[in-house]
């Protein structure tokens, strides 16, 4: 045991984390990495009410079809997601575009 010790400690690289060594919890984070953890969380706080708004169309899409006396199907109700968030890409390009 005290052979395969010797050879992982003899080939383990100390860790860094943006040029810095990590040596377990420290009282001061480094300012790229709290940069990068802030735009993490977000850009998933931005996914999760994405996806919030994608699940609320098609809730309504499948209420709508059952109120109809129709079958709802997933084919159908993606086809509106996909329209109207389509149509959001479409105003925000041409936003940006108009401003360049």
């Amino acid at each position: 045991m005290s052979e395969l010790t010797e050879i992982i400690y003899s080939n383990v690289r100390p860790k860094k984390l943006y040029g810095h060594f990590v040596n377990g919890p420290s009282k001061k984070f480094p300012l790229k990495f709290f940069t990068f953890f802030f735009f993490s969380f977000f850009s998933l706080l931005i996914l999760f009410f994405w996806i919030y708004s994608v699940l609320g169309v098609l809730a309504a899409n499948y209420v709508e079809a059952i109120n109809k006396g129709t079958v709802p199907t997933i084919s159908s109700a993606w086809e509106s997601v996909v329209k109207i968030e389509g149509a959001k890409a479409l105003e925000s390009a041409l936003a940006l575009y108009e401003k360049l």
